[in-house]
């Protein structure tokens, strides 16, 4: 079954790279527009043992002690107002590298106590990191498995992407932060020493699929706002198409905010969090299923005596290949002409009502 399945994945998932790395339906066509494409990752992976239960590694990780690095040529802070102790616990990012100053948030995306962590890292000019930790009890203590996953730079970041070696960054950030805290729960050792073995881990690369789907009104921005945040609307589109957006896009609350997406009939759970919103611009969140991240965007601006709507979404793929995990993705390659339908509706229906 899982051969089948994963043949399957396999060759749509070549099509799909094949018909829709860039496509962009012209005016006389049709009235929406769609852009794919791939959006590289960078990661690193490494694997240690620590002599303490999961349970102890949870707790110490969650005191965010292991993400505190101070070095001669970077540092990095976290803080927190309280203490993280549930998903939508977030933390403020502050660090400096080569004396240019970064800021973010740090968000406690998913939590599966004394096995999983995940976690967002929402960085400036919306460059998205993910990590995850994996704990597994062994006779000894625990193997903790730590993954982080960076979005590339972007050209507003060239400085800095040209003045940092951002992998080896990343390997040396979280090696002493994995050093830290094997020696915390092992005094026979320092962190020091376990650094002295240089970097432990790998680097890989990973790709997340990117969409934007957009459409041009003819009607005013007001008009398209509030078509977009009025709850009647997106009522009737929840039933109609078992998609909920709004309300969770426009919530302030740290998040989780629950919601289900109906997807060709198959239903699926999502936690979201927000990811920063603009009134009369932008509504975005970032949504995490059990398999999957997501960054979800709807952007309005004023275009051509009109307004450009735009919904973009950008989403990793399920690593696993089983039968949930091929569902997923068979339901995701179909996406974007579900979201094409949907924005081809609501230019009908605002339009209609002017």
């Amino acid at each position: 079954m899982k051969k089948i399945i994963a043949g399957l994945i396999v060759l749509a998932l070549m099509v799909f790279a094949g018909c829709a790395t860039l496509k962009k339906k012209k005016a006389g066509q049709a009235p929406v527009e769609h852009e794919s494409s791939t959006v590289r990752f960078t990661g690193y992976k490494t694997m240690v043992k620590v002599r303490a239960s999961p349970a102890e590694v949870e707790q110490y990780v969650l005191e965010l002690d292991p993400f505190t690095v101070d070095s001669a040529n970077y540092n990095l802070k976290m803080h927190s107002p309280k203490k993280m102790e549930k998903p939508g616990d977030s933390a403020e990012i502050k660090a400096e590298v080569l004396k240019i100053p970064l800021s973010g948030k740090f968000i406690l995306a998913h939590q599966k106590p004394g096995e999983e962590l995940w976690f967002i890292a929402q960085l400036p000019q919306s460059i998205m990191g993910v990590v995850r930790l994996n704990l597994k009890e062994t006779e000894a203590g625990t193997i903790m498995s730590v993954k982080i996953e960076l979005q590339d730079l972007n050209p507003l970041f060239s400085q800095f992407f040209e003045a940092v070696n951002v992998q080896e960054l990343m390997a040396k950030m979280i090696e002493r932060g994995v050093a830290r805290g094997q020696a915390h729960f092992d005094p026979s050792v320092t962190a020091g020493q376990l650094l002295e073995k240089g970097i432990r881990g790998e680097f890989y690369d990973t790709f997340y699929q990117g969409h934007k789907v957009s459409v041009w009104i003819n009607a005013s921005q007001k008009r398209v706002d509030d078509y977009l945040t009025d709850p009647k609307n997106w009522e009737t589109y929840k039933q109609k198409y078992g998609l909920e957006l709004t309300h969770c896009l426009l919530s302030h609350n740290p998040g989780p905010c629950p919601t289900r997406v109906r997807l060709f009939g198959i239903e699926y759970p999502i936690d979201s969090f927000p990811a920063g919103s603009r009134p009369g611009d932008l509504m975005s969140a970032y949504w995490v299923q059990k398999l999957i991240f997501c960054r979800i965007e709807i952007h309005t601006a004023a275009e051509q005596g009109g307004t450009r709507m735009s919904l973009k979404y950008l989403t990793d793929m399920p690593a696993g290949i089983s039968e949930e995990g091929g569902n997923i993705i068979m339901s995701f390659l179909q996406v974007p002409q579900y979201v094409e339908q949907i924005l081809s509706n609501v230019k009908k229906e605002v339009e209609g009502a002017g």
